[in-house]
Parts: structure tokens; sequence; C-alpha cells
């Protein structure tokens, strides 16, 4: 696929010809906010990852990704949200607790950081 190819703009068009032809293939949309986002167009990033959650409300991925396209935003408390929702969803969700981390970090809940930084690395060892 293009996006492996670092072709992020023709993918995005490829994307939106398949989302005219499926309006409601939550993986197209989770794809072009991927593209989206690596592009550093954040904004419309979440309007895809949105779009996901809106087809399929348990998407923990949508959740997580959308958390960290507002965090590229500084919107804080909004991100932090969305990542207690992706771990609602998949405790186990080893990213979710560390993006969370990062955001209570950089808010100074160092405590709070560290617990989630804590359960990540559990998470990920439990895993090996």
């Amino acid at each position: 696929d293009l996006t492996h190819l670092g072709n992020f703009e023709e993918a995005i068009k490829c994307y939106d010809k398949a989302i005219e032809l499926n309006p409601d293939d939550s993986e197209t949309w989770y794809n072009k906010g991927n593209a989206l986002d690596y592009l550093g167009k954040y904004e419309e990033a979440i309007k895809c990852y949105d779009k996901v959650i809106e087809l399929k409300p348990l998407d923990y991925q949508a959740w997580n990704n959308k958390g960290v396209a507002l965090v590229k935003l500084e919107k804080y408390e909004e991100a932090i949200k969305c990542f207690v929702k992706a771990i609602e969803f998949i405790p186990d969700y080893s990213d979710a607790w560390h993006n969370k981390g990062v955001v209570l970090e950089k808010l100074g809940k160092n405590e709070e950081a560290k617990e989630c930084f804590k359960r990540a690395k559990e998470i990920e060892n439990k895993n090996k």
C-alpha cells in the first residue's frame, strides 16, 4: 500500500476514492487518519478517527490514535479521555497506558504517570 511506500498524499487520494465508493468502511477511514496524522494534519486525522468511532465505537486503536493526535495539538485533557476509552475496551493495551502516562507527565501528574508507565511495562513483559 502507498502509505508503506511513504506516498501519503497519493494514499489519501486513494482512500478518498474508496470512501466515496464505500463510506462505511471503517478501515479506510482509519488508514486515511493515520496518513493525515503522519503529514501533520491532526485536525483532519481526528475527523477520520471520529468517523471510525462512529462506525465502530469499540475500536480501541482509533480511540488511541485520536488521543495521540490530540496530544500533538496539546489538547491533553481530551487526549486522556481517549486513552481511558481505549483502555476500557482493551485493559491490556500497553500503548494506551503508555500514552496516558506521557500526557499525565506533561500535566505534572508524575505519580499517576508512573503508575501508567508501570502498567504498560507489566503488560509488555507479560506479552513477551
